[in-house]
């Protein structure tokens, strides 16, 4: 009977081996995904590292943009009545609330300063004219060139900027061009206006009637300023002509009657006869401008000129506009991620700074020192990879 048991349990056992095999194969089976499932959560998780690090570095990078501009700044901002923190921080809002990136508006507040704005009044300034770059189409340091220019060449203190702003929008809405156009020759003009006396009111309510008329306006602009000279040194003949009309044609009576009141008195006086108009002028350019302004252009003219004083929140009203439309919100979105990056990389400057100082240590290692140690990490490296190769080898030959 005991033989008989053994040979029931030899039995068992020979029916017992394949399974036990099948199950030998198939914990090898589970080990082989669990080191396969491990090796691709360790190359997720490289990969993740990986673009961690390219983040972290495309940070570092747009703060060091950033800061590259700011640093700007900070050379002409006066710190005892605004900090370069409190500088810095203003940028940085008004670049989200207005979709502009932190760097133009850091060189436009660099630029700002250098045109003359008081460093009490360069954070309002730069909101106001980053506001009207995009209500006028156009770049933060266009607008910041137009505003100084402007506020320069007719004496206005730079805490108006929004006033000068809204002006600068109506014109834009009333004619043809936009706050961009005027980069480009309005200065000129308005150092001949005020000269001459005219007010900012005066010259950009003649903008917008003559380029609504269809003059170009970097045409519209030189022949304007044409006309206001014509009328301040009239020639001889001019001279003649306008006493014959008994019409007050110099720089006493545009500085007491405005441009506008000239422009009334040449229609009433001429009777809008073409040739007086152009022996008062000279040049066809600065004729134009008259024939405009005395005829289909006068009511828009005097329409917009009326207008002026009641302009105030142009700008906000013509940034609301454009901020509406999608692809303008897509690019605030976008430019929300680039002010954070700028952010991180504030953050990580600490870092910067201590990598910096390791850099500066290398470089005043003798280089003989450094090519030694380049030498000895070279080798170090080399030899690292013929004792694995050498490991590997022994370990393949002992199994």
């Amino acid at each position: 009977k005991a033989a008989d048991k053994v040979e029931d349990l030899g039995d068992e056992a020979k029916k017992a081996a394949p399974k036990i095999e099948e199950t030998g194969d198939s914990a090898q089976g589970s080990v082989g995904k669990v080191n396969a499932l491990t090796i691709a959560m360790g190359n997720l998780i490289a990969k993740g590292i990986e673009k961690l690090l390219a983040s972290l570095k495309n940070a570092a990078m747009s703060y060091v943009d950033f800061s590259d501009e700011m640093i700007k700044v900070r050379t002409l901002l006066d710190e005892n009545i605004v900090s370069y923190k409190q500088a810095t921080d203003a940028v940085l809002d008004i670049s989200r609330a207005t979709g502009k990136s932190a760097e133009e508006i850091a060189n436009g507040m660099y630029q700002a300063l250098s045109a003359g704005v008081k460093t009490a009044d360069v954070m309002e300034f730069m909101t106001v004219a980053s506001y009207a770059a995009v209500a006028g189409f156009t770049e933060v340091d266009t607008a910041v060139d137009v505003l100084t220019s402007t506020m320069n060449a007719f004496g206005i203190e730079s805490s108006r900027a929004s006033e000068v702003s809204d002006k600068l929008l109506l014109t834009q809405e009333k004619g043809k061009l936009t706050v961009g156009d005027l980069s480009s020759g309005f200065g000129d003009l308005s150092a001949t206006a005020n000269a001459a006396g005219v007010s900012l009111d005066g010259v950009l309510a003649a903008l917008s009637s003559l380029t609504a008329s269809g003059i170009k306006p970097s045409t519209a602009m030189a022949s304007l300023q044409q006309a206001i000279a014509g009328i301040i040194k009239p020639t001889a003949e001019a001279q003649k002509m306008a006493k014959s009309l008994g019409l007050q044609f110099n720089a006493q009576a545009l500085q007491a009657k405005g441009l506008s009141g000239i422009m009334k008195d040449l229609k009433i006086k001429t009777g809008g006869n073409v040739e007086s108009m152009a022996t008062l002028f000279g040049s066809v350019e600065a004729l134009k401008v008259a024939l405009t302004l005395t005829g289909e252009g006068a009511n828009l003219f005097n329409d917009t000129l009326a207008e002026m004083n009641e302009s105030a929140g142009k700008t906000y009203e013509v940034f609301d506009i454009v901020a509406s439309d999608p692809a303008q919100k897509f690019k605030m979105a976008m430019n929300e991620l680039a002010v954070q990056a700028v952010e991180v990389g504030n953050a990580l400057s600490p870092l910067l700074t201590l990598i910096a100082h390791f850099l500066d240590t290398i470089s005043k290692i003798n280089p003989y020192v450094l090519a030694v140690l380049g030498v000895l990490i070279t080798l170090a490296g080399a030899f690292y990879g013929i004792f694995k190769v050498i490991n590997e080898l022994t370990g393949g030959l002992g199994t």
